[in-house]
C-alpha cells in the first residue's frame, strides 16, 4: 500500500492494523496532496523489486481535491492494474 504523507491517521490505521507493508510518498508543495512525480518513482522502484502495491491511498488535504480520475489513469498506466 502507498499513502501520502500527509494524512489523517485514519486513512492509514487499517492498513497497519492488517500487517499490511505501508510505504508513505511525500506531497506536493502547491496542493499539498500526494506528489504524482514520486509516486511514479516510488511505483517504478516497487516494479523493479516485483512488488507492486495492491493499493494507493490518495486523500484530499485543506480543500485541495485530488482529481481521482487523473490519479487513477496514472497509477494504470504504471502498470498496476490490468487492461
Amino acid at each position: 500500500m502507498i499513502a501520502s504523507t500527509l494524512t489523517f491517521i485514519g486513512s492509514v490505521t487499517p492498513v497497519i492494523f492488517q500487517g499490511a507493508d505501508l510505504t508513505f510518498v511525500d506531497c506536493d508543495r502547491k496542493s499539498w496532496n500526494m506528489d504524482p512525480d514520486l509516486l511514479a518513482q516510488e511505483l517504478a522502484a516497487c516494479k523493479r523489486r516485483g512488488c507492486l502495491p495492491k493499493a494507493v491511498i490518495p486523500t484530499d488535504q485543506y480543500g485541495n481535491v485530488r482529481i481521482m480520475s487523473g490519479l487513477w489513469r496514472f497509477v494504470k498506466q504504471r502498470m498496476l492494474l490490468s487492461p
